[in-house]
């Protein structure tokens, strides 16, 4: 028996996601950390994101009540920790995290990528540039600005940059209530396919039945945005909207997918004093671990 087997048990919960790090070979989703924080405009603080959520994630049982199943019944997990990244260089941040996804994908595995800040998924999109999956998007704001505050690698122009090598049709986005001129005309003139949260509040069946069939069938990466959700649920989050999702309606929606899932990653984890928004990111990777289509 290896030593750390041998000791295992006498051990207090690890630094990484459920405290539970199964093997990376067993395993099929495989986290890690970007605890990028570079081009945050309103509150700072997602470097320490991926902290936060694997902190926050061993204070949640492992059982899912809505699956009524143990989350690692359905997948096992392994957190390879945080990446290395360079707050003055992004273009060579993205390019780790692209690398990062590749060499995941070559192993047969899922990446799950916890951010840091929305920049961070340009590059692990980008992994999967070849294949030209769908992209599924929740979010509070279109993140289409070509540019903000002088550079075109900012959280608010993450999807403007996904575009460039991911076609529009292969995108569809949930929870958008805030954006510029710029960005709403852009989503109109390239025919993008989203649904407000005033949309979901007042058919959340309809925009269920478009996801489905959206993806049916099909490669899917997720990037989840935490300003998706209602502010109370993420008080943390660095750029909070009104009137956003409940937990209820983002997990109908998510749970409506009937693609494959290559990639996923949720972003904007900026820890608040009270735990909230941390818990609230851990709760969701768990219950995205134990989504029908992660069988």
């Amino acid at each position: 028996m290896a030593l750390k087997e041998e000791v295992s048990h006498l051990l207090g919960l690890q630094h990484c996601f459920s405290g539970l790090n199964f093997s990376a070979e067993e395993s099929r989703v495989i986290f890690y950390g970007a605890p990028l924080d570079c081009t945050t405009s309103f509150k700072s603080g997602t470097k320490d994101g991926p902290d936060a959520l694997r902190n926050a994630s061993c204070n949640i049982e492992t059982f899912s009540w809505k699956q009524k199943k143990e989350f690692f019944d359905v997948v096992k997990t392994h957190d390879l920790g945080n990446l290395e990244v360079f707050p003055g260089d992004i273009p060579k941040t993205l390019q780790r995290i692209r690398e990062m996804n590749e060499t995941i994908v070559k192993h047969g595995k899922i990446p799950f990528m916890l951010g840091g800040e929305h920049t961070a998924s340009v590059g692990a999109i980008r992994a999967f540039e070849q294949t030209q999956p769908l992209v599924v998007h929740f979010d509070a704001h279109f993140d289409f600005r070509d540019e903000f505050e002088g550079t075109p690698y900012n959280h608010a122009a993450a999807l403007r940059r996904v575009l460039d090598y991911i076609p529009p049709q292969n995108l569809a986005q949930f929870g958008i209530r805030s954006s510029s001129q710029e960005e709403f005309d852009f989503a109109k003139e390239k025919k993008i396919r989203f649904f407000s949260a005033e949309d979901i509040h007042s058919n959340l069946d309809k925009a269920k039945q478009f996801l489905s069939q959206f993806t049916k069938g099909k490669p899917f990466y997720l990037t989840f945005d935490l300003d998706a959700f209602d502010m109370p649920l993420v008080p943390g989050t660095g750029t909070p909207e009104p009137n956003g999702l409940s937990y209820e309606e983002a997990f109908q929606l998510l749970s409506s997918i009937q693609g494959k899932p290559i990639g996923m990653d949720i972003v904007e984890i900026a820890p608040d004093s009270q735990k909230i928004t941390q818990t609230t990111a851990a709760k969701l990777a768990y219950e995205l671990l134990s989504m029908p289509w992660m069988k």
